[in-house]
C-alpha cells in the first residue's frame, strides 16, 4: 500500500511539473507576441510621425533626406492603412517639391548661361570693333561686318553713344544703326568707343546697343 502511495505521488508530481512547463511555454509565446506587437506598433507610430512632419513641413530634413525617409518607410511594408495613405500623400508632395526644385535649378542654369553669353557677346563685339577698325583691306572688313551683324536682331538695331556722364546727366551723340556704326569703324579705322550696355530680344539677339567713349 505504501508503494502505491509513493507511485501515485510520483505521477502527481510529474503531472504538476508537466502542467507547469506547458504554462511556462505558453507564457513565453504570449510575451513574444506582445513584444512583436509592441515593436510593430512603435514602427507604425514612428512612420506616421515622420510622414506627418514631412506633410506639415515640420522638419529640417533636405529634400533628398525626405525622399530617402519615405522610401525607407515604404520598404518596411507595414501594411497599415493610415501609413499607406500618408505615404501616398507624402510621395505626391515630394514629387511636386522635386519638380519645383528642378525648375528652379534649370532657371538658375539658364540665367547663368545667359549671363555668360552676354559676357561672351560683349567680348566678341569688342573684338569685332577692333578687328574691323584694323582690317588690312576692305574685303576683310566687310566679312567681319557681316559676321558681327549676325549678333543683332536687325542691321538697323539702334546704337547710342554716350559722349559724357556728369552728375547723373547723360549726353548722347547722334543716334545711328549698327550697320552704319560698323561701316564707320571700317572707314575711319578708329575704335574709340567701348560697350556700355546691351539689350537683347527674346531670341537672344542684340536689339539695342549703348556705347561710351573711352577715356
Amino acid at each position: 500500500m505504501w508503494n502505491r502511495f509513493i507511485f501515485r505521488s510520483i505521477i502527481l508530481l510529474m503531472a504538476v511539473s508537466l502542467a507547469g512547463g506547458m504554462s511556462s511555454c505558453k507564457s513565453k509565446k504570449k510575451l513574444a507576441r506582445e513584444k512583436e506587437a509592441a515593436e510593430y506598433a512603435a514602427r507604425v507610430n514612428t512612420a506616421k510621425t515622420t510622414l506627418l512632419d514631412i506633410l506639415n513641413d515640420n522638419t529640417a530634413m533636405s529634400l533628398d533626406e525626405k525622399e530617402a525617409a519615405v522610401r525607407s518607410i515604404k520598404a518596411m511594408e507595414l501594411n497599415d492603412p493610415d501609413v499607406d495613405e500618408l505615404l501616398r500623400q507624402a510621395e505626391e508632395k515630394l514629387a511636386r517639391e522635386r519638380a519645383d526644385w528642378n525648375k528652379t535649378a534649370m532657371d538658375a542654369r539658364q540665367r547663368e548661361e545667359a549671363a555668360l553669353k552676354k559676357d561672351a557677346t560683349t567680348m566678341s563685339l569688342g573684338d569685332y570693333f577692333t578687328s574691323i577698325s584694323s582690317a588690312t583691306n576692305v574685303s576683310q572688313a566687310n566679312m567681319l561686318i557681316a559676321d558681327a551683324l549676325k549678333l543683332f536682331s536687325s542691321p538697323d538695331a539702334p546704337v547710342l553713344i554716350i559722349i559724357s556722364k556728369e552728375a547723373g546727366i547723360v549726353d548722347y551723340d547722334r543716334p545711328t544703326t549698327i550697320k552704319n556704326y560698323l561701316n564707320y569703324l571700317k572707314d575711319t579705322r578708329s575704335n574709340i568707343n567701348q560697350v556700355e550696355k546691351i539689350v537683347y530680344d527674346n531670341s537672344g539677339k542684340i536689339k539695342e546697343l549703348e556705347l561710351i567713349k573711352m577715356k
